[in-house]
């Protein structure tokens, strides 16, 4: 694909992401149909001028826009299943302030690679289609109101001192709102967004600094998002990270306990914890792996009828709850689960070995090169050999940013760094 990534497109805002490419793309929305979308957007401060550009291209085709404003990338998702709509989220997730993007979903779902190829044929392609009736642009002020509805039947009041790290991201205004009715001693950090600070080391990326919240202040757990908030990673009392992995864990071991963990088989990616891999083992619940990427774990949730399924960076999908990624539900059930099970976060971290897992980003200036380089990948394969049994070593290419992800999971703790020091020098010098 052109211009889609894994995760919609991507990139620097009149550079990488030009405003042309924002206009077109949204009139490129006539060729599947579209009458009415939803439109929302996270807290950086070039959404409003991504929005104007893609409500003009749009507007321009006939489309209706009613925007909501700022509000999660699961929100939005929630609202175009809830009224059967093309949806579009301004946002790049993860990424720091400079980057943006742009998610578009239609039904609660992300667009097919057809779908995307059409867009992209006629981003490239085709002329402006200009309808006869401009487009209208209505904006809805209470946005929160639906989605609360919903998650609010799984929201318990806990006596917890709980800390919220909202990556000063989409989800520092619904966290409080959802929080507030589940403890009264929560307390919001990275919630006070600015334009500029969003994952600013904050977030789920930057899981210190709720670490160390938690450690200063002595609460009980805390959970964080990422600037979007489909992602969470927890922190426990004694400052163990929580990762996706061992919340794919606690929530499979409830699961299974009431019933609920369909074929007692839940979906893991190629990079998840090989310790997590056979604690869940060890408690009779097999794993299913597939490559990074929410939409290949929904595929194979959808393919194998099963219920729960994710990946380590804290995207988590309960299937029978809810098809998408979505940080504060997720929290929920964890709350549920351990409250219900009557053990707490360290609890479950203890049972568990957990295996070297290490992941870095490399910056480089084609990725395609180094994916290309067959000496880097011999040499891949004569370290995994060396790791010994069921290690891993992973070279992918981001599918958003400039970056190669080099990852090593293994039991071989003395090794390790080693050998994955020694693949980056390889990578940085192709």
């Amino acid at each position: 694909m052109k211009y889609f990534g894994t995760d919609g497109i991507r990139g620097i805002p009149g550079d990488s992401l030009p405003y042309h490419l924002c206009k077109k793309l949204g009139n490129s929305l006539s060729k599947l149909n579209v009458k009415n979308l939803i439109m929302a957007e996270d807290t950086r401060e070039s959404s409003a001028l991504i929005r104007s550009h893609l409500i003009e291209g749009i507007t321009m085709a006939g489309i209706n826009v009613t925007f909501l404003g700022i509000i999660s990338t699961p929100e939005l998702i929630y609202y175009s299943k809830l009224y059967n709509s093309f949806a579009i989220m301004i946002t790049a997730s993860h990424n720091p302030y400079t980057d943006n993007g742009i998610k578009i979903v239609s039904s609660g779902f992300k667009l097919t690679q057809i779908e995307e190829e059409i867009l992209e044929n006629f981003i490239d392609n085709e002329p402006y289609y200009i309808s006869n009736t401009k487009g209208k642009v209505c904006k809805i002020e209470d946005s929160n109101k639906k989605y609360l509805e919903f998650i609010s039947k799984y929201i318990s009041k806990y006596d917890l001192n709980i800390a919220i790290d909202a990556a000063n991201g989409a989800a520092s205004y619904i966290s409080k709102l959802v929080f507030d009715k589940v403890s009264d001693k929560t307390s919001y950090i990275a919630s006070n967004p600015n334009g500029r600070n969003v994952n600013l080391n904050c977030g789920s990326t930057n899981i210190e600094f709720l670490k160390n919240y938690v450690l200063e202040n002595n609460c009980d757990l805390g959970f964080s998002f990422d600037g979007d908030g489909d992602r969470i990673i927890a922190v426990s009392k004694n400052g163990n990270i929580i990762d996706g992995d061992l919340i794919i864990y606690i929530l499979a071991i409830y699961l299974k306990e009431k019933n609920m963990l369909n074929k007692n088989t839940v979906v893991t990616t190629i990079m998840s914890n090989l310790g997590v891999k056979k604690a869940l083992n060890l408690k009779n619940i097999s794993t299913i792996e597939v490559n990074v990427g929410d939409k290949y774990v929904y595929d194979a949730l959808n393919k194998n009828g099963l219920s729960l399924g994710g990946e380590a960076s804290g995207h988590i999908i309960v299937k029978d709850i809810f098809e998408t990624g979505d940080g504060i539900l997720i929290s929920l059930l964890l709350l549920k689960a351990i409250n219900e099970l009557g053990l707490t976060l360290d609890d479950f971290y203890n049972q568990i070995e957990l295996s070297y897992s290490r992941l870095i980003n490399i910056k480089v200036n084609d990725k395609e090169r180094v994916m290309n380089n067959i000496s880097l990948f011999n040499r891949r394969s004569e370290i995994e050999k060396l790791l010994g049994d069921s290690s891993k070593v992973i070279i992918r290419p981001s599918g958003t940013e400039n970056l190669i992800r080099l990852s090593i999971i293994t039991f071989d703790f003395k090794n390790a760094d080693k050998y994955i020091l020694e693949l980056k020098n390889i990578i940085e010098n192709i």
